[in-house]
């Protein structure tokens, strides 16, 4: 079980296998759209889930690096 997506933990991508930063891309809209958070791979930008919620990709939090 993966512990719940906060703004700046990192998430192994199911792409290349590397650790990328997980961001928070918009600051306007709904309260689903809000908690959505990101992460980019060789200049494309990834859905990585929810703030607070468990993502399906393997996460570590940021502290942790």
């Amino acid at each position: 079980m993966n512990p719940p997506l906060r703004v700046g933990d990192l998430l192994r991508c199911p792409h290349c296998r590397r650790w990328h930063r997980v961001v928070k891309c918009h600051n306007e809209g709904t309260a689903y759209t809000l908690r959505m958070l990101y992460f980019d791979c060789r200049g494309k930008r990834y859905y990585a889930g929810q703030e607070d919620r468990e993502s399906r990709h393997e996460t570590k939090a940021a502290f942790a690096e």
